[in-house]
C-alpha cells in the first residue's frame, strides 16, 4: 500500500513496505518526474578495507516505524544490511514535509557501527522521466562564471572518466552550486539545499543505467538492454558526511520545487530561500557605483619586475585621464604574482614599503580606489617558511598526505610546460593558526591605505574540499567551505577593529553561499552566457574582465547582466591606453548606464520566457526598474553577422544603444549589427 503526500505544487508516493519513494509528480503540469521504475529510499556508502565500494540500499530494509502527519511523514530504519552481507547498527530517520512551494527532505543518521559512513544519498529518485512530449531535458547548475547546462535526455555523456564508474554519470560541483535544475524549455524541478550554515558538501548525481546507445552522440533513445528494457536515469542528493563510528549527524534540508517557465524562473525558486536566509551588510557605496576598473601586474615570478612602486602615481594619472577610477594592483608582493605565498611583503626590486604606501596615498587622493590582489588558499612548498612552519597547516587527505597543486605558470615556455613552477600546498582554512597567519597579512593591506582587497581563487582548494588532519583542532574531516566563510568574517572584523569598516572585501567568481560574506565578485568571461547569479541576486556587485583589442562580447555581456568592467590590456600587463577601442566602447556602455540608470542599473532581473527572441543568435536579459517598475530589454548579438528580430509587440517602446544613446522609436523589425547591443525601454503610461 502506498503512502501519499499531496500538496498544492507536488505529490509524492512512498512504499509502506520499504519506505521507497515511488512517484513524484508536478501538480500543475502533470509531469511524472519520478516513477515507473524501481523506487529508492536512501543509500549509505560504507567503505571496508576489503570492499571499499560497499553500500547499503535502504529499500532493501523494512522500516521500523512510519509516522504520518497532516503534511509530512517520518520514516525510521533501525539496523541495515550492507552489500557485504553484514547487518550494521545504524539508524536513519528520514523526514519528508510538504511546503508552500514543493517538498523538503531532511534526516539524521546515527552510526553505532564500527565503520565510517562516507556518504548518505537522500532523497533518491529511482527513475527520472522527461515530461511527456519533451524534446530534451537538461541538468543546469552553477559553475565559475555562470551556469552549466548539460543534457540528460535524449543524450547523456559522462562527466567523469569512463573508466571511473560502471554507469555514465553527471554531477554538480559543491559548494560552487547550491542548486540543481532538472529542466526543459518550459518547466522543471529546482533541487536546492536549504541550509544557511552548511558544514559539508552536497552534490547531485544522475546516473544513466545501464548505458547509452552510442558513446559518440550519447544517445540512449530507441534502444533496449538485454532484458528488453530501455535505459533510464536516476537522481540523488549525495551528502558527503564522513560520519565516524559511533557518530551522529543531521542532514541539511534538500528542497524540490516544481516550476513553470524558463531556467531563470527555476532560479527564482532558490532566490526566495537565499533572500530569507541571508541579510548581508551593503558593500561600500563606491563599489556599487558605475566605475571602470583596471588591473595591472607589477611583477611575476616567471618574468620578473615590470613596474616599480614609484611608477604607480603616473599610471594613476593615466587612469584619471581615461575615466577609470578603480585600480586592482596585482603582483606587488615578494617575487611577484603568486611568487611566495602566503607572504604579501613588498619586493625590494620594486621599491620600499614607504614608496608603495606613498604611491597608494597619491592614488587615493586623486580619486583612484586601490584594491590589492591577494591569495590565501596555498602555501609555497619550496620556501623556508613552509618547510619550517607552514607545512603544519597544510590540508591533509584521509591518508595523512598533503594536498598539493602544481602551481601557476607565468611567462616562460618552460614554466608554461610545467617544468619549474612553484609547487603549492593546499592550506587548511579550518586551521585557526593558518587563518591567524593570513590575517597578519591582511593587516598589511589596511596599513598601506588601500580601499580594499581582492582575494584571488577564493574558493579554489584544487578539488580538495575536506581536511583530515587531526592536529588542526577542527572536526574530522572539516569542509574547507566552513573555514573559508570564517576567514571572511574574521577579515571583516579585523577591518572594523582597525577603523576601516568600509574596507572592500572582494573575491573571485564567488558562489551563492560565499556572496553574503564578500562585497563584490570578480570573474572572467569565458563565453558562458547563462548568468544564473543575476536571478538569485540582481544587484550584487560583479566585475567582469575585458582584455581584447575591442572585446565587444564581454563588454556587451556586462551591459546584458549589470556587471562592472575591468579593463585588462595585454592580459593585465599593459597600460590603460594600449587598447583604445576597448576603452572607447566600454565608456559608451557606462555612459548609457549612467544616463538610464533607473532602467539599466537600479533594476531587478526577471525571467525572459515571455519575450525571449526567436533568433537563437541573440541573447536577451529583461529587467524591471525598482524605481518606476518599467521594463527594459537588453538584446546582444554575439556573432560576427548582422541579426534581425521581429518586434511587433513592442513597436511603441523606445530604442537606445551604446553608440546611439538618444531615444528613438522602435520598429516592427530590429537590426543588430555584428557584436552589438540595443536596449528597448518600455514607455511610461500616458
Amino acid at each position: 500500500m502506498a503512502i501519499a503526500l499531496n500538496g498544492n505544487k507536488i505529490s509524492l508516493s512512498f512504499s509502506e513496505e520499504n519506505g521507497a519513494l515511488e512517484k513524484v509528480k508536478a501538480v500543475s503540469t502533470g509531469w511524472l518526474f519520478s516513477g515507473g521504475g524501481e523506487g529508492m529510499s536512501f543509500e549509505l556508502g560504507i567503505p571496508k578495507d576489503h570492499f571499499p565500494g560497499n553500500t547499503v540500499k535502504g529499500y532493501k530494509t523494512k522500516p521500523a516505524l512510519i509516522k504520518r502527519y497532516n503534511h509530512a511523514i517520518e520514516i525510521i530504519w533501525n539496523g541495515v544490511k550492507d552489500e557485504d552481507g553484514e547487518t550494521l547498527d545504524i539508524s536513519f530517520t528520514a523526514k519528508i514535509a510538504l511546503t508552500e512551494r514543493g517538498c523538503e527532505f531532511s534526516g539524521e543518521i546515527d552510526n553505532k557501527s564500527p565503520y565510517m559512513i562516507e556518504h548518505v544519498a537522500f532523497p533518491c529518485f529511482g527513475k527520472v522521466n522527461p515530461p511527456e512530449n519533451a524534446q530534451s531535458m537538461n541538468l543546469l547548475f552553477s559553475a565559475y562564471s555562470g551556469a552549466f547546462d548539460v543534457p540528460l535526455y535524449p543524450s547523456f555523456t559522462t562527466m567523469s572518466g569512463y573508466w571511473s564508474t560502471i554507469n555514465p554519470v553527471k554531477f554538480t560541483m559543491s559548494p560552487e552550486s547550491a542548486y540543481a535544475l532538472i529542466r526543459t524549455d518550459d518547466q522543471g524541478m529546482c533541487l536546492s539545499r536549504h541550509d544557511a550554515n552548511p558544514d559539508y558538501q552536497i552534490s547531485y548525481f544522475s546516473y544513466l543505467k545501464p548505458h547509452m546507445r552510442d558513446t559518440h552522440s550519447g544517445r540512449y533513445d530507441n534502444v533496449l538492454d538485454k532484458d528488453g528494457n530501455p535505459p533510464y536515469l536516476t537522481l540523488a542528493a549525495y551528502h558527503m558526511l564522513f560520519v565516524p563510528a559511533n557518530g551522529k549527524k543531521a542532514l541539511s534540508s534538500v528542497s524540490i520545487e516544481p516550476y513553470e517557465g524558463s531556467w531563470q524562473a527555476g532560479l527564482k525558486q532558490y532566490e526566495r530561500f537565499y533572500e530569507e536566509a541571508f541579510s548581508p551588510a551593503p558593500p561600500p557605496e563606491w563599489a556599487q557605483e558605475i566605475r571602470g576598473w583596471y588591473q595591472l601586474q607589477m611583477a611575476s615570478y616567471g618574468y620578473g619586475v615590470r613596474y616599480r612602486y614609484t611608477d604607480l602615481p603616473e599610471i594613476g594619472r593615466e587612469l584619471v585621464k581615461n575615466g577609470v577610477s578603480v585600480f586592482q594592483l596585482t603582483g606587488w608582493t615578494k617575487e611577484g604574482m603568486d611568487g611566495s605565498l602566503p607572504s604579501h611583503d613588498v619586493d625590494p626590486r620594486m621599491g620600499t614599503y614607504e614608496e608603495l604606501k606613498d604611491a597608494i596615498r597619491q592614488l587615493e587622493e586623486m580619486g583612484v580606489r586601490v584594491v590589492l590582489y591577494c591569495k590565501f588558499v596555498f602555501g609555497d612548498m619550496r620556501s623556508r617558511w613552509y618547510r619550517e612552519e607552514l607545512y603544519r597547516h597544510a590540508s591533509k587527505d584521509i591518508y595523512g598526505v598533503e594536498h598539493c597543486f602544481n602551481g601557476y605558470a607565468y611567462d616562460r615556455p618552460a614554466m608554461i610546460m610545467g617544468a619549474n613552477t612553484h609547487r603549492l600546498a593546499v592550506m587548511c582554512m579550518n586551521d585557526k593558526h593558518w587563518r591567524d597567519i593570513c590575517l597578519n597579512e591582511v593587516k598589511k593591506f589596511i596599513e598601506l591605505g588601500a580601499s580594499g582587497l581582492l582575494f584571488d581563487e577564493t574558493t579554489n582548494h584544487n578539488g580538495n574540499e575536506y581536511c583530515f588532519d587531526e592536529t588542526h583542532g577542527h572536526p574530522i574531516p572539516a569542509a574547507e567551505y566552513v573555514g573559508d566563510v570564517q576567514f571572511a568574517k574574521e577579515m571583516r572584523a579585523l577591518a572594523k577593529e582597525m577603523g576601516k569598516p568600509d574596507f572592500l572585501l572582494a573575491g573571485e567568481a564567488l558562489p551563492a553561499l560565499y556572496r553574503p560574506y564578500y562585497d563584490l565578485s570578480y570573474f572572467r568571461f569565458f563565453g558562458n552566457t547563462m548568468a544564473d547569479y543575476r536571478y538569485v541576486d540582481s544587484r550584487y556587485p560583479m566585475v567582469c574582465v575585458a582584455r581584447g583589442l575591442e572585446d565587444r562580447s564581454p563588454l556587451n555581456f556586462c551591459l546584458l547582466f549589470r556587471c562592472l568592467i575591468s579593463y585588462e590590456p595585454l592580459q593585465f600587463k599593459g597600460r590603460i591606453g594600449e587598447f583604445p577601442r576597448l576603452l572607447e566602447y566600454g565608456h559608451k556602455i557606462d555612459a548609457l548606464r549612467k544616463r538610464y540608470s533607473d532602467r539599466l542599473w537600479e533594476v531587478e532581473f526577471i525571467p525572459t520566457e515571455k519575450n525571449a527572441p526567436k533568433n537563437a543568435a541573440v541573447l536577451m536579459s529583461e529587467m524591471k526598474s525598482i524605481v518606476s517598475g518599467l521594463k527594459t530589454l537588453v538584446l546582444v548579438n554575439l556573432t560576427e553577422q548582422e541579426q534581425t528580430l521581429e518586434n511587433p509587440d513592442r513597436a511603441d517602446w523606445r530604442v537606445v544603444s551604446p553608440e546611439n544613446p538618444e531615444m528613438q522609436a522602435a520598429t516592427d523589425e530590429l537590426h543588430l549589427l555584428p557584436l552589438s547591443a540595443i536596449v528597448l525601454l518600455e514607455p511610461e503610461a500616458s
